[in-house]
């Protein structure tokens, strides 16, 4: 599916980091700065990541951490500012604090600077 939960998010101009998510449940504590791709990341989805005006952080679960690395690498090569967000083992974006997950992402593009 070409779905993605909260994609109004992806046109909004600020440096704000954008949390790439699984499931709607991971995004709404992270709303209004989270998307919801709705299961794994599609192909059909990329060109509307493709169209993001902000940063990405995609923030999959901590099972899955090394598909959003590959994703965040190929939005990359792609000219998308993209970067992955490793969670610990059988964590969801969903269970980590607000305040804390965004830290953690803004982290992620400090240190890739």
């Amino acid at each position: 599916s070409a779905a993605v939960w909260n994609s109004a998010a992806l046109h909004l101009c600020t440096d704000r980091p954008l949390l790439v998510v699984e499931g709607v449940f991971d995004g709404l504590p992270h709303w209004p700065d989270a998307i919801a791709v709705l299961g794994k990341p599609t192909e059909r989805q990329l060109p509307l990541l493709r169209s993001a005006a902000r940063p990405l952080v995609v923030a999959l679960d901590g099972d899955a951490w090394r598909e959003g690395e590959a994703l965040a690498w190929r939005l990359q090569l792609d000219g998308v500012r993209a970067r992955a967000l490793r969670l610990p083992p059988r964590t969801d974006p969903g269970d980590v604090n607000n305040d804390e997950l965004m830290a953690q992402a803004r982290r992620v593009w400090e240190e890739a600077r």
